[in-house]
């Protein structure tokens, strides 16, 4: 599933591509991927709209519209957003085309169909219980630790709650415990103080780096454009990249959980 750094990856490529221009069209052939307000409204509120700005919210690709709205799209397990020429070859998997002046599309490709799009007036309305963001000022060890003290989960299980910590998913919280050295079995409000500092610079750094490197590439087709290279995540049986010892890994709330037995031993 795209994380918070391939889903920046897309929101910089959009916004190179898409800001300034008008939207003079809209094609849906999968009604399921409009969330709000449904296929029709959302073709006639979209029309003639401007895209002044692209950013992202967590997971969610946030576009602006002038005069006013906003345009969020989130990816969930296999979409993609692409901008292409009106004349070039369409995916099997598209499911929404929005058509801008000059021969420009934007194109939401998503093979599972689980992908949604949503047309509001206000961006809080979609992710106003999202957590904090990792580069964002406030997120501080201090906060962090606040957050993780309120609950007595299994931090792995906490650190993918998006409202703790915005846009961390499964392969960038594998990789920050790692880097932290934390157990992804541990008691998020047994962390101490001096762990929860190691634990937001980690999570800082990785992200940063995946984000630099256009994300992770896994070769499961979901994602083929990054140059992030996993420490711990998906390596299960082979040496751990720091001691040696063989990574092993366990299901955490349903997800797999790559982890060093020996650098994470606590």
């Amino acid at each position: 599933m795209p994380e918070l750094p391939e889903v920046q990856t897309v929101v910089n490529h959009l916004a190179e591509c898409i800001t300034g221009r008008s939207i003079t069209g809209t094609e849906i052939s999968w009604a399921r991927s409009i969330a709000v307000p449904g296929v029709t409204l959302f073709s006639q509120q979209l029309v003639g709209k401007v895209c002044r700005a692209v950013s992202r919210r967590g997971k969610y690709i946030v576009i602006a519209l002038a005069p006013h709205g906003y345009l969020l799209c989130h990816l969930r397990m296999s979409g993609d957003l692409k901008v292409a020429d009106a004349a070039a070859p369409r995916s099997k998997h598209e499911r929404v085309r929005i058509l801008f002046e000059g021969e420009c599309e934007l194109r939401f490709d998503d093979p599972r169909k689980f992908g949604k799009m949503y047309l509001v007036a206000d961006p809080e309305e979609i992710v106003g219980t999202l957590g904090i963001e990792p580069f964002s000022r406030n997120f501080t060890s201090e906060a962090l630790y606040e957050r993780l003290h309120q609950r007595a989960l299994r931090v792995k299980t906490l650190l993918l709650d998006q409202r703790c910590v915005a846009g961390l998913g499964n392969i960038y919280a594998v990789e920050s415990l790692w880097h932290a050295g934390i157990n992804p079995l541990v008691r998020s409000n047994k962390l101490s103080k001096e762990r929860v500092v190691k634990l937001r610079n980690a999570i800082y750094e990785v992200l940063r780096k995946a984000v630099d490197a256009r994300g992770t590439d896994l070769g499961d087709g979901v994602w083929k454009s990054g140059g992030y290279s996993p420490k711990t995540y998906g390596r299960e049986g082979q040496p751990c990249r720091r001691c040696k010892t063989v990574i092993r890994r366990v299901i955490v709330n349903q997800r797999s959980t790559d982890f060093c037995p020996k650098c994470q031993s606590r």
